[in-house]
């Protein structure tokens, strides 16, 4: 369990992300090509040279089953919010077979402008079949910011400003309740509402899960509205992830939250941050099971147990039960582990992997890909991912052109206002 004001300075320092440090290049590997692209754009709207927070997320938002990349981004701490500097989204794809930006025709008339983004999620908010995107209101201070959902209308999006709030950490993206629109859940410490979608989009619900730092909805129980499953909640040291049901009242529109039960302890102690969740079902038995994102907040730059991946397999009933020890093989709990892990088939086999990226001083790693192999995620590829995503950088996957992967590097932060990207293809073994 983390408090709100530990995890701002945590945050702003241990956990900056989007680079920082010395100027580094890239290097090839069997598994990583060389660069096929380069790009560089500004996430600040005004001449900060301030390392950025910066996350990478990644979806398919025209249909044509390639995905495109979003970047965004909050300015940190030690600042202040009174100095604070506004960021922008930047949005890339693939045009006549060209990585490029494609920011001014999915975001124009600066649209792409906002004030600081914490997590960004995906969904059908008013249920006309398009991908829409919900983006967070985070600044890491208390500083409100406003969170803003991108309506998709076919080549661009329709961007809504919703009422100002703060601190919303973690968001994510489900039809709660089955009625064809998509809503959205948050955590974190400013009391944000929950968003309910309808045929004109999303609707402000008075209602909040509490104090907590990741949330995932999932029908953990088989029947009825959604669950959540939420990370770092309420006041408990150790036993931290919990999950809740839902349930919604229209006419008054307000949601409440139901504690249902918690999920086995942290697996570091109580310094445990778990900073994000996310479900999938890991073994194929037709119940959605949990995996939970943490790293030790305190540690020392020697530590032998910073960061952990946990693996929570769904008993039925709200009943979880932790198999890591069985189903996590060979990886090396020195390392950290980020703010926007990919759940996803990331070397084309069919199989639903994991990998997860952020930046890092120090000789320790902040990168690790999980591949599903019989239903076990086997650390792979350690120091070919190494070679080419160098300390302070970070990395996504990315599904371009006749579903080829590529890995995506956020470079080393430079301080002169630039973010510097390479795109670089992935080599795998059975592709």
């Amino acid at each position: 369990m983390i408090t709100r004001l530990v995890a701002l300075t945590l945050l702003g320092s241990v956990c900056a992300c989007g680079g920082g440090g010395a100027a580094d290049s890239s290097s090839a590997s069997p598994l990583v090509a060389a660069a096929t692209a380069t790009a560089q754009f500004q996430y600040y709207q005004d001449d900060s040279r301030a390392n950025p927070v910066s996350y990478i997320f990644t979806r398919d938002i025209d249909g044509d089953g390639v995905e495109e990349v979003f970047f965004v981004a909050f300015e940190t701490q030690p600042n202040t919010p009174d100095k604070y500097s506004k960021t922008s989204v930047q949005i890339f794809g693939w045009r006549n077979a060209q990585f490029t930006n494609i920011t001014a025709q999915w975001l124009p008339n600066q649209t792409h402008l906002v004030e600081g983004v914490g997590d960004v999620c995906f969904g059908d908010f008013n249920g006309d079949g398009r991908t829409d995107v919900f983006l967070s209101a985070y600044t890491d201070m208390p500083l409100t910011a406003y969170p803003y959902v991108l309506l998709n209308q076919g080549t661009q999006f329709q961007r809504i400003a919703l009422s100002a709030q703060a601190y919303m950490h973690s968001v994510s993206c489900g039809d709660i309740d089955g009625d064809g629109y998509d809503d959205v859940v948050s955590a974190g410490w400013g009391n944000a509402p929950t968003y309910v979608g309808s045929a004109t989009g999303l609707i402000e619900y008075a209602g909040w899960v509490g104090g907590s730092s990741g949330i995932a909805l999932g029908q953990f129980l088989g029947y009825g509205n959604l669950q959540v499953a939420v990370s770092d909640v309420g006041t408990a040291s150790t036993n931290d992830t919990a999950l809740y049901t839902i349930s919604l009242d229209h006419n008054l529109r307000q949601v409440q939250y139901t504690l249902h039960g918690t999920l086995p302890p942290v697996r570091i102690d109580a310094s445990q941050h778990d900073v994000r969740v996310r479900v999938l079902d890991f073994d194929n038995d037709g119940r959605l099971d949990v995996v939970v994102f943490g790293y030790r907040f305190d540690a020392p730059i020697d530590t032998k147990h910073r960061g952990e991946i946990s693996f929570f397999k769904n008993l039925g009933s709200g009943q979880f039960t932790d198999v890591t020890d069985t189903v996590r093989m060979g990886f090396d709990r020195t390392r950290m582990v980020g703010y926007f892990p990919q759940i996803k088939d990331v070397d084309g086999d069919g199989k639903t992997d994991i990998f997860v990226s952020q930046p890092v001083w120090g000789a320790h790693s902040g990168i690790t890909l999980l591949l599903n192999k019989q239903n076990q995620f086997r650390d792979s590829y350690q120091q070919s991912l190494r070679d080419t995503v160098r300390a302070s950088a970070q990395a996504a996957v990315v599904i371009g052109p006749n579903r080829i992967r590529y890995l995506i590097v956020e470079q080393p932060w430079m301080h002169d206002g630039q973010t510097r990207i390479a795109l670089h293809r992935l080599q795998f073994e059975n592709n």
